[in-house]
């Protein structure tokens, strides 16, 4: 290349630049940066990569805005995920936006043909109006401890692909209510003024609202992300959108609910997909890969017992359609999620295949977590001196007891050692985790090691 320099006689000769002309700051996946990877990757700097001093800002306490410390979860390059979607904001609003443009069509337009007032009224009401509007409760918990993984996630893609799964369920949650909002003027009568009170009180619904709890008060972000999508969304979630509503839906003439609830559904296996790659990644280190394995199980343990509590108390929604229990239906969602975890080297939930001993959570097996309080130390002295087989492990803030069998709390009994009256209420505030199947009255907790009773099995 020559160049004519003012002031000199001639051309100059310059020489050709070196290298490539491409710049990229990060290893592609493939021979060239992808568009998802440029505009994600490198989002999320950090002392380790790009910075050579410390973090400009702490928090008040002193506190770094990302630590290892907020999983228990380690991974030596967190930056190497990749969403299997390759989301990025673009590409993800223009799919959203496509989704719900076609919901606001589709819709008004099948009630308005005059399918809604062929829906039978014991379908809208209380299934539609009182157990269906009340899921958008479900959906916001999600949201909230969503949000916080966002805030917490190591790697800067990890971030960007749970922000989107929080906005799907926002998205989800709309998608419901408008849906109720369109059936209250299509129907002479139908409301949803009921579906609060049946979070709150409804047998059915408080172990999942008790379960979305407990996920979202959880503060191990990796932890959520597994308790959500890996868990509670291929149990209860499917289980109640898939087997329950989208199945029955057809036979009671509702053509609508359906529509909402396949657009939720492919979301879901996003969500998934997303989570299954990140599993893969952290099982694939070397440096933590056997360690990540274990804790994982655990997680699978904990919360695989808590949605399946959730999942059996839908039964009477299954009951009341006449079609048989919940058995079979719940038989498949759990094989459904066995299978999931298989595909990822990991056994579920202290669950088997048929002959095949799981390998982690002996059969029989409870356990309990709580926070270490005077409640919790008087728990401690009740166990040691009444259940001396059981295992009493101090964690940190956290004591876990474990127990071939069962555990049982007598609250009379707590009380006696702690010197004041204490209640089951209080007993469970304590409560971190639990796996087994709990039952709770008026002054006891018992946990029982059958996780699907006899009368729930087809």
């Amino acid at each position: 290349m020559r160049w004519t320099v003012p002031g000199h006689h001639g051309e100059v000769a310059t020489p050709p630049f070196e290298g490539h002309r491409t710049f990229t700051w990060f290893t592609p996946r493939r021979r060239a940066a992808t568009e998802y990877e440029l505009y994600t990757v490198g989002q999320q700097s950090t002392p380790e990569q790009w910075l050579r001093v410390g973090w400009p800002i702490l928090f008040d306490d002193g506190r770094e805005p990302y630590t290892a410390s907020s999983t228990a979860i380690g991974c030596d390059n967190w930056h190497d995920y990749r969403d299997p979607a390759g989301l990025w904001q673009r590409p993800y609003v223009a799919s959203a936006n496509h989704t719900e443009l076609a919901l606001a069509r589709l819709i008004p337009a099948q009630l308005s043909a005059g399918l809604g007032s062929g829906i039978d009224a014991g379908w809208l009401d209380p299934t539609l109006s009182r157990y269906y509007a009340a899921w958008p409760f479900v959906e916001y918990g999600l949201f909230l401890a969503l949000c916080y993984a966002v805030r917490e996630a190591l790697g800067d893609t990890i971030a960007f692909s749970i922000a989107f799964q929080a906005g799907d369920r926002m998205r989800h949650l709309q998608d419901i209510v408008h849906l109720m909002f369109d059936l209250a003027e299509t129907r002479d009568g139908f409301t949803d003024s009921g579906a609060r009170d049946a979070w709150m009180t409804d047998p059915v619904l408080v172990p999942a609202r008790e379960n979305i709890e407990r996920i979202a008060s959880c503060r191990d972000w990796f932890e959520i992300v597994v308790a959500v999508n890996l868990v509670f969304e291929p149990i209860v979630g499917r289980l109640m959108k898939t087997e329950f509503l989208a199945r029955n839906a057809p036979r009671h003439g509702d053509a609508v609910s359906p529509l909402v609830l396949a657009s939720a559904n492919a979301d879901t296996e996003r969500h998934r997909a997303a989570t299954a790659e990140l599993v893969r990644l952290v099982l694939a280190d070397q440096s933590h890969g056997d360690a990540n394995r274990a804790v994982l199980a655990e997680w699978l343990d904990t919360w695989t017992a808590e949605s399946i509590r959730a999942a059996e108390a839908l039964a009477p929604l299954f009951s009341a359609e006449g079609g048989g229990t919940i058995g079979s239906c719940l038989s498949r969602v759990l094989a459904g999620q066995l299978d999931l975890l298989a595909g990822l080297g990991l056994a579920g939930g202290g669950r088997a295949s048929p002959g095949q001993p799981s390998g982690r959570t002996r059969v029989g097996r409870v356990g309990i977590s709580l926070m270490l309080s005077a409640e919790t130390e008087a728990v401690v002295e009740l166990v040691r001196e009444q259940m001396p087989d059981a295992a009493v492990d101090l964690r940190g803030p956290y004591c876990k007891i474990e127990r071939d069998g069962e555990l049982d709390f007598d609250m009379a009994k707590l009380g006696d050692g702690l010197g004041r009256d204490i209640d089951t209420d209080t007993f469970l505030v304590n409560m971190s985790s639990y796996y087994g199947r709990i039952v709770v009255s008026d002054h006891q907790v018992t946990i029982y090691p059958e996780i699907l009773p006899d009368r729930f099995r087809s």
